[in-house]
């Protein structure tokens, strides 16, 4: 069947290379894509990069095949698509992990990156506080994604300011970093204490965590150079 293009739900499409529209050009459209009934719009589940080659060359339809989902799940999809912020989204996320979908359907089905899905279902760690934030325009999504990292405590902290900033958020990650790396703890040894000395480095290292704030890794690394060169006497 043919559908305009008007009607078609196409979420997150990446620009088709020019190689791949001049052969939509030449040939046509051989491939029907595939797309799911959402009322009356379609929610494209395969063909994104098609709908956007057939656009770039003006073209108002495509050929199409539909696509049955069940019930359940196709009410989720078009509330997903009608969403007005990122609490409800991820909670829509969840909906359907816990229908069966994985997170690789979630990207998939979507046509969303697997880094946005995973992102969004982080929003679901934070407490109730800031997430009512992000659903009242008072908290941005990539600093709930931030405060999302932080424990209870530190987010009943944040959730205290009647906005939280972006740089807020960073602040609240990065003090509690530098918390958790305790740099104060370590004792410089002022001869040539090797045991000493491997036990700081060690424990420096080991509480060191991928993803962590410049700053904080910087300040780890400082203290690193700090007990690699010391200059140690008898």
């Amino acid at each position: 069947m043919k559908v305009l293009m008007s009607n078609l739900i196409c979420p997150d499409t990446i620009p088709p290379k020019a190689c791949f529209v001049r052969s939509i050009e030449t040939y046509g459209q051989i491939d029907p894509i595939k797309v799911v009934p959402l009322g009356e719009k379609f929610l494209v589940k395969d063909g994104k990069r098609r709908v956007a080659s057939l656009k770039q060359l003006g073209k108002s339809e495509v050929e199409a095949i539909v696509v049955d989902l069940d019930g359940p799940i196709v009410t989720i999809l078009g509330n997903l698509m009608r969403l007005p912020n990122p609490i409800a989204e991820a909670e829509a996320f969840q909906e359907l992990l816990d229908s069966g979908w994985s997170q690789d359907d979630l990207s998939e089905n979507l046509g969303i990156s697997k880094s946005k899905v995973y992102w969004r279902l982080k929003l679901l760690n934070l407490l109730p506080e800031l997430k009512e934030k992000i659903t009242s325009g008072k908290m941005g999504s990539t600093a709930g994604e931030i405060a999302s990292k932080l424990s209870g405590e530190e987010q009943e902290n944040l959730a205290q300011n009647e906005k939280v900033t972006l740089a807020a958020a960073q602040s609240a990650r990065r003090s509690e970093q530098l918390v958790l790396l305790d740099l104060d703890s370590i004792t410089i040894p002022k001869t040539s204490e090797l045991d000493q000395l491997a036990d700081g480095l060690t424990r420096i290292c080991s509480k060191i965590q991928p993803g962590w704030e410049r700053e904080v890794l910087t300040e780890a690394v400082r203290a690193l150079e700090s007990l690699r060169g010391l200059d140690y006497q008898e």
